[in-house]
């Protein structure tokens, strides 16, 4: 008996000391939380396929495009449709990464249909802590001030990943559910005047991840997409982005898939903010607690105004739906019309109306600690 009880000590005591060893290698259910997020050069490289979509002294604008980066930061190559205006290509230039994933640099461009050359300027942005998206805020050319989605080109795809609930802002919010073939069997739209109207459609997804299909708005506004765009490699959003029956300047969105199980809390932290209108273009950061309450933040604007985010509160529905109010120092009200959370809880997207008559597309990074 005694030899027994000898035995169990010395197996619980070997199971504590194994444990402790699987946690220390990383193999427990501990939480990440605390882990710091580390970047470099090399994850810059690789083909990149973007939109851009933000404001310019004759209205909005939008495009898509894709960039061959080298492992040094180096643009090598690339183009980008400017709907309504004319196609750029990519002469070079450069990226730079910091180890906590914030971007900066240049990228060169020339116009072939004018024989102009010009340059994107990159003054903020992040890599996601998963390395596949870039959301950056730039000085583009032909005076144009907006957001650039950036998605690597990784992975492999078929239909049915395109499967469950999709949220993306697109002159309102969209919410489409699509099957395991691509058909959209719901789809809801609300214009930021609360016009709600139904539409239909469908997606496709190549074995490469490059998303296209066709949305088709009812009344009482209608109108319809022909988009193209990519899919992340953890197949939780995508970008898409194409012309618009109504206009000339197209739409482009990053797209979020929901799921159930959120809560509030998935908030907690600093989120890197993008936000375009046509007007103005907003990028800082914002911090929230676990409660969704903005506790500081701070923000620029291309216009030469600053300052910081002093109150306000995001809610996150079970589903993923993010709504709220976000106040500025200047005595301006950002209200959050709807958006959505991925299911990582490290990527965001939302539209938006302010104080001042601005309306436009958010577009939110966690920033690991």
């Amino acid at each position: 008996m005694k030899e027994l009880e000898v035995f169990k000590s010395k197996r619980v005591l070997f199971a504590a000391i194994f444990a402790g060893l699987l946690l220390i290698a990383g193999c427990g259910h501990s939480s990440s939380s605390g882990k710091k997020a580390s970047f470099s050069a090399t994850d810059l490289s690789g083909t990149w396929h973007t939109i851009v979509t933000g404001g310019k002294a004759y209205g909005s604008f939008n495009g898509y495009g894709y960039m061959e980066i080298s492992e040094s930061g180096e643009i090598l190559s690339g183009s980008i449709i400017n709907y309504g205006v004319d196609t750029q290509r990519f002469t070079g230039g450069a990226l730079a990464v910091t180890a906590k994933g914030e971007i900066t640099g240049t990228v060169d461009t020339f116009l072939p249909d004018s024989g102009t050359s010009g340059s994107h300027t990159v003054l903020d942005g992040q890599m996601t802590p998963g390395k596949d998206t870039i959301l950056l805020a730039g000085n583009f050319t032909l005076s144009r001030n907006g957001i650039g989605i950036l998605i690597k080109e990784e992975g492999s795809f078929t239909v049915s990943d395109l499967k469950g609930d999709w949220i993306f802002p697109m002159d309102g919010i969209f919410s489409v559910s699509i099957d395991d073939h691509g058909e959209i069997v719901s789809c809801t739209y609300t214009s930021y005047k609360d016009e709600t109207g139904m539409c239909e459609g469908n997606f496709s997804v190549s074995a490469q991840g490059n998303v296209c299909g066709t949305i088709r708005v009812m009344p009482p506004k209608p109108f319809e997409i022909g988009f193209e765009g990519r899919m992340n490699v953890r197949k939780n959003h995508m970008i898409i982005t194409g012309g618009i029956t109504t206009g000339f300047a197209g739409m482009a969105s990053l797209a979020i898939k929901a799921d159930s199980g959120h809560s509030v809390a998935d908030g907690k932290g600093k989120w890197k903010i993008f936000m375009a209108a046509s007007e103005d273009t907003l990028y800082g950061a914002v911090f929230l607690s676990n409660t969704g309450d903005v506790k500081e933040g701070y923000w620029e604007t291309f216009s030469g105004g600053n300052g910081s985010f002093t109150e306000g509160n995001l809610f996150i529905s079970g589903h993923g739906n993010i709504s709220g109010m976000i106040n500025m120092s200047n005595g301006n009200v950002v209200a959050i019309q709807d958006g959505g959370i991925n299911t990582d809880n490290n990527v965001a997207v939302f539209s938006y109306q302010d104080l001042e008559n601005r309306q436009g597309t958010g577009v939110m990074i966690r920033l690991l600690q």
